[in-house]
């Protein structure tokens, strides 16, 4: 594993300025026992703060899902979510409350 940590820690000294994972992280901390590493930095801007997001996810290895409503990736952070906003749920509930509203309205004879 120290050997690992070495090479990722001269990789991101070298890498490139116009990278976005560069222009995130500002230092690779390394372990004593070089067992282990942490990237710590911060973006310079919102595009370079989407990139190191999506490499943070991918790296984990953390679960994505398509919300059921907007047709986005999130991130599963509870197995039983479905949408990846409240927005989105509010959505559907409201059209499932619509369309129930309606539904009754027409048994009713339209009163």
């Amino acid at each position: 594993m120290a050997e690992s940590a070495k090479l990722i820690e001269q990789k991101f000294a070298n890498m490139p300025a116009g990278t976005p994972s560069a222009a995130f992280v500002q230092t690779v901390h390394v372990a004593p026992e070089g067992n282990a590493f942490r990237l710590e930095g911060r973006a310079i801007d919102l595009e370079h703060a989407a990139w190191h997001e999506l490499m943070t996810i991918i790296v984990q290895s953390i679960p994505l899902r398509r919300c059921v409503e907007c047709g986005r990736f999130f991130p599963v952070t509870d197995q039983r979510k479905r949408f990846c906003s409240t927005q989105c749920a509010g959505r559907v509930r409201y059209r499932r409350y619509a369309d129930r509203k309606r539904r009754q309205t027409q048994e009713n004879g339209g009163n």
